[in-house]
């Protein structure tokens, strides 16, 4: 028997269409602005989010965010916790006093930073890709309150089609 191989393109349709018929509630669409996520997101991926409480976050979420001005929006991995103490020495993470295991981490930089405290109802948000992102080493830990939605999906380009991790 021939086995029937569907394409990826008729799977983002249909994806498409049950949103779109069901008019689903909490999903979003972004295209991702720049590298410093990388590898895991690379800019001009599009990608989908689904809306989440802020209980819900957990460390190794990549998330998208607002900085408060419209249109203006990151992605970026969730790495600290509310009450939480975090140390960068020599590019490795350390919450608490653990070393932060973290195999999506390709491009590390050489950078020490901390102690710092993640006070309750705000999470530490970091890139990918260290040398190259504009994340919470720069503007601190960020509102829960500003978090939009929990990256689950990069929907284009086809060859990159696949769930998040």
């Amino acid at each position: 028997m021939k086995k029937s191989r569907r394409s990826p393109w008729l799977v983002l349709a249909f994806l498409i269409a049950v949103i779109v018929l069901f008019d689903v509630k909490g999903i979003k669409f972004y295209l991702v602005p720049s590298d410093s996520m990388k590898p895991t997101l690379e800019r001009s991926d599009y990608i989908i989010g689904f809306e989440i409480a802020s209980a819900e976050l957990e460390r190794g979420d990549v998330v998208v965010f607002t900085s408060g001005y419209k249109g203006d929006y990151y992605v970026k991995r969730v790495v600290g916790l509310p009450g939480e103490t975090l140390v960068i020495l020599a590019g490795s993470v350390y919450i608490s006093g653990r070393l932060l295991e973290e195999p999506y981490v390709h491009y590390h930089s050489a950078e020490n930073l901390g102690p710092i405290h993640i006070p309750d109802g705000r999470v530490f948000l970091m890139g990918d890709n260290r040398p190259n992102s504009f994340d919470s080493r720069w503007f601190g830990p960020v509102p829960m309150r500003l978090i939009e939605s929990r990256v689950s999906f990069i929907y284009n380009p086809i060859s990159r089609m696949g769930r998040v991790h």
